[in-house]
């Protein structure tokens, strides 16, 4: 079997050194890699099943329904729950996986004028997890398969 090192060559051993290499990838970018599609399809189920009662609703207004505050709860229950077995099978914590996404938003561990590699993957999780991007995503679906206007007043 072969596998796949992270500079796109090919490790003919079926382990060593990419897996070696993967083994020293931090528990950020082992979650970016490996959560990037099941974080989209999370979001893709959720949406399908939810969209319609986003139905009307529309970025920027400030009264909101109740039960889309509950829809995000429900929805961050079951993102928590993919990110935390995640880091749990990797042995990792949920504080030191915080404090690399704090390093990455900051571009610690890059040369000037870089970005860090995983800083798209962590702005989507925590924005995400702030229920008005929530909210303005949920609206885009609903304005997407039933129409409406998705921008306020």
């Amino acid at each position: 079997e072969t596998g796949a090192m992270s500079d796109g060559k090919h490790d003919e051993a079926g382990g060593g050194k990419a897996a070696d290499e993967e083994h020293d990838w931090t528990l950020l970018t082992k979650a970016s890699t490996h959560l990037s599609a099941p974080f989209d399809e999370l979001f893709q189920a959720f949406a399908d099943e939810h969209a319609e009662e986003f139905r009307g609703a529309r970025i920027g207004d400030e009264e909101h329904r109740l039960e889309w505050d509950e829809l995000h709860k429900q929805f961050l229950a079951k993102f928590e729950s993919l990110l935390e077995g995640f880091i749990e099978r990797e042995g990792g914590d949920f504080g030191s996986f915080l404090d690399e996404c704090r390093s990455s938003l900051d571009d610690e561990f890059c040369a000037l004028f870089e970005e860090d590699i995983n800083k798209d993957f962590v702005e989507r999780v925590l924005a995400t997890m702030e229920y008005p991007y929530f909210h303005a995503l949920m609206a885009r679906e609903a304005h997407e398969r039933f129409g409406a206007a998705p921008k306020g007043k």
